[in-house]
């Protein structure tokens, strides 16, 4: 697991996530308050260029 987090009703936005290497697929894992799971297959990649500000350059 990279992240957890409880959020309020509704629709969310997850935003400080920060990247685990230059690219690949997170297995996304909703489940709701009612019990029920919802998973899916997000993929992701990052470029130097897409630093956050304060982020490491290396």
């Amino acid at each position: 697991m990279v992240y957890q987090a409880y959020v309020a009703p509704g629709p969310f936005r997850i935003n400080d996530l920060y990247q685990t290497g230059q690219g690949g697929d997170l297995t996304v894992t909703v489940t709701e308050a009612d019990g029920s799971v919802r998973t899916w297959t997000q993929a992701f990649s990052a470029l130097p260029v897409m630093q956050r500000p304060g982020g490491v350059e290396v």
